[in-house]
């Protein structure tokens, strides 16, 4: 059993930026055959920058967590051996923040102890959410919080007085319409169990 020993941790963080929705839906648009190993989504305004790692679920061959690049304004590239699909336009889209993808290694385990939104501006009154995407399966997924965000500051979503761990594999969805289109740097502040 892993337990919170101060002395095999670390405490780190992590910063994404962007000017869309935190999450949405696939546009009503085939997918594009990049030729390079590649394919692109298709997802209107999505604000997103290269190196994000997003979340699609409801498509019948690209779901799961994909590290995108972006093509343009509303395209975003993931690797993917192409499969011709025109999503319906109901498929979804969030950021994923996970170790795995951050670190690149298996920690022993991790825990979220702070998600912080800013805002470059007064944004819409609307919430900031993020659920545990556990890898077990939906059966284990939970809220983990949710702030009204609203104004510069944006929201702080506060787990330090958790002590629950997350698994290597687990990861954190994240919800924020963004409805204002205002630009949101959003920070992870985690503890790593080495």
């Amino acid at each position: 059993m892993n337990t919170w020993d101060k002395k095999n941790i670390i405490i780190d963080r992590s910063r994404l930026y962007g000017t869309g929705a935190l999450n949405g839906t696939l546009a009503n648009s085939a997918v594009i055959n990049n030729g390079d190993g590649t394919v692109g989504i298709v997802i209107t305004a999505h604000g997103l920058i290269d190196g994000t790692h997003i979340i699609i679920i409801g498509t019948t061959n690209y779901d799961g967590i994909h590290k995108i690049t972006v093509a343009d304004a509303n395209t975003v590239n993931i690797t993917a051996a192409y499969v011709a699909e025109t999503p319906a336009g109901t498929e979804t889209y969030a950021i994923y923040f996970d170790m795995y993808n951050v670190l690149h290694m298996l920690p022993g385990g991790w825990r979220i102890l702070q998600t912080r939104l800013t805002l470059d501006a007064a944004g819409a009154d609307e919430a900031l959410s993020q659920t545990l995407d556990h890898n077990s399966g939906d059966t284990w997924n939970v809220p983990l919080g949710s702030v009204n965000a609203n104004g510069a500051l944006g929201g702080i979503i506060d787990r330090t007085q958790y002590s629950d761990y997350l698994g290597s594999y687990d990861g954190l969805v994240m919800n924020y319409a963004n409805t204002g289109g205002v630009t949101w740097g959003l920070e992870f502040l985690y503890e790593i169990l080495l």
